[in-house]
């Protein structure tokens, strides 16, 4: 998994905000995204799934 710089984040953020101006929810779900695509895009199919996978034990699909 790759790790992501904090210029490169300061530069991420930059991009959204030009993207999303009024629409703070759409920078944040759409950074996310990217921050999730740079972790993962040199990871094979199955690790991916299983990096996915070990995540989904630290969701809660319901409020307590």
């Amino acid at each position: 998994m790759r790790e992501i710089s904090s210029q490169k984040l300061k530069e991420m953020r930059r991009e959204v905000s030009l993207e999303f101006p009024v629409d703070k929810t759409m920078q944040e779900l759409h950074l996310i995204r990217w921050i999730e695509y740079l972790k993962t895009r040199e990871m094979s199919t199955k690790e991916k799934l299983d990096y996915y996978n070990q995540a989904k034990q630290f969701i809660r699909s319901k409020p307590r």
